[in-house]
């Protein structure tokens, strides 16, 4: 109650904390005459508060007897009633106020150039002895007259308050426009888009939804986010009637909030499908939004676990005081569901927005579709001597390792051709990376190994062998008595070393050997060679062997 007399106001703003008003002309403030002004309207829209304040000269020997409001039927009500009633009355020789509270028996709602306005009407009967002085007391505030898109407000307020005026001319001498009580110039106005215009009937403003000079709140409704503006805009007006020189200040403050305009989130996918990391955003929301849990396909996770998971879970502020959330997931993790080249990631947000701590949800899907890989393909044939080998680049290029045998492959390790969309090897079939299979009469089973691998998780992406047979002398007479032979080391006998052959004879040793061949040559009639005759012909036979005693048989004898 004293609030209201005095002209205090206390309410909380949509984030909880406490604003307080306080008018200039309140019970304990110190009063100055106001000489410019014979009338002083103030409308301060706080759901309760009306003040109005008159310069009006008065006698000091006058008495206030009673007074007669209008609603717009007439009621007495004594003085000492007024306090009990949620009135504030101050009078001194020189000034009269008047607060009303808006919802008052005695305050009456009434359309002016329609706009709806809430009405108090008074007349003060003041004598002393046998004089009577009447004093007429009115005032008039909007409570409407705001008009909405999402984008723009527009409020009107009537130009002529004819409730106010004594008479049927008035002059407009000033108009200002304000933001929180403060005026603003035409610079600030320009600037931050508000205009300010006059018609006929009224007084046109418009703001621009998102001002910064007001402020948003975030709500949920059935699961739905919503947004609503506030801002508090001032209205001042000096006019002057006619034929009396005395001018009139009229100054409304008036809060407005705009309805509550849906906002559902929007979800921006900028996932590369080649990095096989989902990558997402969901904006926008304002500042009081908090986001608390993620449900994913197989848990329902908080922030900070999700993190822990290996996802990576960040807030992002934009310049105009918004915020969005943006969000990582591999594909490889088991909340990412997968078909054939195609993954799929379901989502939903939990949100918590503050003061109230009311919470809402926000389902969502991504799904990502890899490009089906085209493999490399090897392709070989042989020659006399040599294996030929092609390999044909996939849709990925050359983005593989080549290893030949149990060696990685180099350009200068064989014969090397290469262009945009494969390259060619030649090599020989008794180079260290070919694998000898077996031994038959005149030639050799050879074979080659190839893969292809991927050089960063080192796995095989093409497995390729090719053998044949080439043609190969094992043992050979000569005319001057003398035989050569060649011993091979066969893959089936890995640990053999061709240089610890022998023949029969151990300190007969080969003439030069590798890791793969020994040659002996030797006389007929040395090394335990032994000779019989078969069918008229003399046939020379040796045995190649190793020191351990396991043998090595050649092919048959040649014959002399």
């Amino acid at each position: 109650v004293l609030a209201s007399q005095c002209g205090y106001t206390v309410r909380p703003d949509p984030w909880g904390n406490i604003q307080i008003y306080v008018s200039l002309q309140n019970c304990y403030a110190e009063q100055e005459v106001w000489a410019r002004f014979c009338s002083l309207f103030v409308c301060l829209y706080y759901d309760y508060l009306h003040v109005l304040s008159l310069c009006q000269a008065l006698r000091s020997l006058l008495s206030l007897w009673k007074i007669v409001f209008y609603t717009p039927t007439e009621r007495p009500i004594l003085p000492e009633e007024l306090l009990g009633l949620g009135y504030g009355f101050q009078a001194s020789p020189t000034q009269l106020i008047i607060r009303s509270p808006y919802n008052t028996a005695e305050a009456y709602p009434q359309d002016v150039a329609g706009v709806p306005m809430q009405v108090f009407k008074s007349s003060l009967f003041y004598k002393h002895l046998w004089m009577m002085t009447v004093v007429d007391a009115a005032a008039a505030c909007p409570t409407g007259g705001a008009v909405f898109t999402e984008t723009l407000i527009t409020w009107r307020v009537p130009r002529h308050i004819f409730l106010l005026l004594s008479s049927h001319t008035s002059e407009m001498i000033e108009l200002h426009m304000g933001i929180n009580g403060r005026r603003l110039d035409q610079y600030e106005m320009l600037a931050k888009n508000y205009t300010m215009s006059v018609t006929e009937a009224h007084i046109v403003i418009t703001i621009p939804v998102g001002s910064p000079d007001g402020c948003h709140k975030s709500y949920t409704f059935n699961d739905t986010y919503y947004v609503e503006y506030s801002i508090e805009p001032m209205l001042e007006i000096l006019w002057r009637e006619s034929p009396h020189p005395h001018e009139t200040k009229y100054k409304v403050i008036f809060p407005i909030t705009t309805p509550q305009f849906a906002n559902p989130p929007r979800l921006n996918d900028y996932t590369v499908p080649e990095n096989r990391v989902f990558t997402v955003q969901l904006s926008t929301f304002l500042h009081d939004v908090e986001l608390v849990n993620i449900t994913f396909q197989n848990a329902l996770l908080t922030v900070a676990e999700a993190n822990e998971r290996g996802f990576n879970v960040q807030e992002q502020w934009f310049s105009n005081g918004s915020k969005a959330f943006n969000l990582q997931v591999p594909f490889s993790d088991s909340a990412v569901l997968r078909s054939s080249t195609t993954y799929s990631l379901s989502l939903v947000y939990g949100f918590l927005i503050f003061p109230e701590l009311a919470t809402f949800s926000h389902k969502e899907s991504v799904t990502a579709t890899l490009k089906d890989i085209v493999l490399p393909k090897v392709n070989g044939t042989c020659q006399q001597n040599s294996f030929n080998i092609i390999i044909k680049y996939g849709n990925q290029g050359h983005n593989f390792l080549t290893w030949v045998g149990k060696s990685p492959l180099t350009a200068e390790q064989f014969s090397f051709h290469e262009n945009g969309t494969h390259f060619a090897i030649m090599v020989p079939f008794d180079a260290p990376s070919v694998a000898f299979e077996a031994i038959k009469p005149a030639a050799i089973k050879a074979r080659l190994d190839l893969i292809l691998r991927d050089p960063i998780n080192n796995w095989n992406i093409s497995v390729f062998s090719l053998a044949c047979n080439f043609p190969l002398t094992m043992a050979e007479c000569f005319p001057n008595g003398t035989m050569g032979v060649l011993a091979v080391k066969l893959e089936s006998v890995p640990s053999l070393s061709p240089s610890q052959l022998t023949l029969t004879d151990p300190s007969c040793k080969p003439l030069f050997s590798t890791s793969q061949f020994a040659y002996f040559s030797f006389s007929v009639n040395s090394c335990g060679t032994t000779r019989r005759f078969l069918d008229g012909v003399m046939m020379y036979a040796n045995e190649v062997s190793l020191k351990t005693g396991a043998h090595l048989r050649t092919e048959e004898p040649e014959y002399l």
